[in-house]
């Protein structure tokens, strides 16, 4: 009895310990703050300044990429590489954004050409 406690005792003991290796692993892998901003950097550098993108229903947009470099009372600033900016609200947007945005992330907004050039809509750009 006392010896399958101690080997129940040891299996706990192991588990954690591979639990708390693979954490610390994870923590190290994960790139800091500044090296992501400069990863997120580097995409923004690959991606076309601006294009004209059309839609299915034949509506014409102006689409801009830019990095997301302050979010300050629900407002989001951004940049793009030829250092033009960009401050909007979700609020103010035509179609939701799907996801969360976090500062240092890429966006393609979307400008509708119809209506002077309204901000419609923002999506987040995957790597």
């Amino acid at each position: 009895m006392i010896f399958t406690n101690k080997r129940f005792l040891v299996l706990i003991l192991l588990v954690v310990c591979l639990f708390g290796l693979l954490l610390v692993y994870k923590i190290q892998a994960s790139p800091t703050p500044t090296e992501h901003a400069a990863q997120q950097k580097e995409t923004l550098n690959k991606l076309p300044e601006s294009k004209t993108v059309n839609t299915k229903d034949k509506k014409k947009y102006r689409m801009y990429h830019y990095q997301i470099t302050k979010i300050e009372g629900g407002k989001y600033y951004g940049e793009a590489k030829d250092g033009t900016s960009i401050i909007f609200q979700l609020t103010n947007l035509k179609e939701p954004l799907k996801e969360p945005l976090a500062k240092g992330e890429i966006i393609r907004a979307y400008f509708d050409l119809k209506n002077g050039a309204t901000l419609v809509k923002v999506e987040k750009v995957e790597e």
